[in-house]
């Protein structure tokens, strides 16, 4: 009797496909009966609404820009550590078939990123798309900058899940990174552009600014809503010298790399783990 043949390359690509599939599948339905994303969505559709009537569609989305860039970074890191720490059965479980960690990871990433990139977008934008937007470039940009920062922040909250075992101390990590990075890191800037100020900075500073991806996505839409008094000083240097639509597609281009970043060391992270 002949033994099974092995798994050509196609058949074994395409299992992992069927694997990473399936994995997404089933947590983004387990996300989407989570009360969580019916309340986050009425929130920012509710919050984005009452912006349209009290202020105005045409100066609407400077405000939006106040809600998107800290509190989705927020949810979005402390959604994904809270929902690793509690799947870790369900992913001990499946890393006992025969399914590739890496399938694994993918699917939980994929799963997890895409309601919470695609529901604030979308609630944000439905009242604006209603009653249309006359600065069109504006109103993509805010969308593409809320969805690159819910999955770089998903990534955040995914690694900080991995690494730390102990929640609260992850928990406390999040809070943390969170804090630095949407309040405490312009402040830090400042300080140096102020103690170096006899000193050429503004190379350091644009680095500076490519190292945190809550001021690419501030610096973004700013730009292309002409509030760049608003921003930082790292912000100001950036649309002095990048003040373009070049200069918008640098932040969204270091946002993605933000993206793959996190990913990438999560990865490593999640395949190296001891479940």
């Amino acid at each position: 009797m002949k033994g099974r043949e092995p798994d050509s390359p196609e058949s074994d690509m395409s299992n992992s496909r069927s694997a990473l599939i399936s994995v997404s599948r089933y947590v983004l339905r387990d996300i989407s009966r989570s009360r969580f994303l019916l309340v986050y969505g009425i929130t920012f559709l509710l919050l984005s609404e009452a912006l349209v009537r009290f202020v105005g569609v045409e100066r609407v989305l400077p405000a939006l820009i106040n809600v998107v860039v800290p509190l989705v970074p927020l949810v979005s890191v402390i959604f994904a550590l809270s929902y690793v720490h509690q799947s870790m059965s369900t992913v001990e479980m499946l890393l006992t078939q025969p399914i590739r960690r890496s399938m694994v990871f993918g699917g939980l990433y994929i799963g997890m990123s895409l309601p919470l990139a695609i529901v604030p977008a979308v609630a944000l934008g439905l009242p604006l798309a209603i009653r249309g937007v006359e600065n069109f470039a504006a109103f993509a940009t805010l969308v593409a900058a809320g969805l690159l920062l819910a999955v770089v922040w998903v990534g955040l909250g995914y690694w900080m899940a991995v690494r730390f075992r102990d929640r609260v101390t992850g928990l406390a990590v999040a809070l943390f990174a969170w804090l630095f990075l949407v309040v405490g890191y312009d402040g830090i800037v400042l300080w140096a552009t102020r103690t170096f100020a006899d000193y050429p900075l503004e190379v350091p500073l644009l680095g500076a600014m490519m190292l945190n991806p809550v001021d690419l996505a501030r610096v973004a839409l700013l730009t292309v809503t002409d509030l760049s008094a608003m921003m930082g000083y790292t912000g100001a240097v950036f649309v002095r010298f990048f003040g373009s639509p070049l200069g918008v597609a640098l932040c969204l281009l270091a946002l993605l790399a933000w993206v793959l970043g996190p990913g990438l060391a999560t990865r490593s992270r999640f395949l190296r783990r001891d479940f």
